[in-house]
């Protein structure tokens, strides 16, 4: 039944009907083929949103970029120090890139449309899942 991505519903004498598996309906996808991984993912990606809210007033220029980073960073590594996260550092666990020219054009800038791109290792160090967040900012 893994391959098809089917969790039994068995049960167990004294502990009650539980599911036995843990596969999501994506059972082919490497990186979604978990409900761990599926669920660090939505964590990951709601709280990296409604901290980004308070920057919504914010200019859309390198030293909110530079604030943004270091809150999601700070984040990201107490993910990781409490083993959200894959990797023996931080580096092989995640990566932040916001900015001209990373994630934005000059246009978007101008247009107050905040690009962040983040890259988690869930399951194995170094292979990421990219996380995309934009979010409008005060126009520049």
């Amino acid at each position: 039944m893994n391959g098809k991505a089917v969790n039994a519903i068995r049960s167990f004498p004294g502990e009650g009907i539980k599911v036995w598996g843990a596969r999501t309906m994506d059972g082919n996808s490497l990186d979604w083929r978990y409900i761990n991984v599926r669920r660090t993912m939505i964590f990951l990606e709601e709280s990296i949103k409604n901290a980004a809210r308070a920057y919504v007033f914010e200019p859309n220029v390198v030293n909110t970029w530079v604030n943004m980073r270091s809150m999601i960073d700070g984040f990201l590594r107490g993910v990781w120090k409490r083993g959200g996260l894959a990797g023996t550092s931080p580096e092989d666990a995640y990566s932040i890139h916001i900015g001209l020219g990373d994630t934005m054009t000059p246009k978007d800038i101008l247009e107050g449309i905040l690009r962040i791109s983040v890259f988690v290792a869930i399951t194995r160090p170094a292979e990421f899942i990219e996380i995309t967040f934009q979010q409008q900012m005060q126009k520049s």
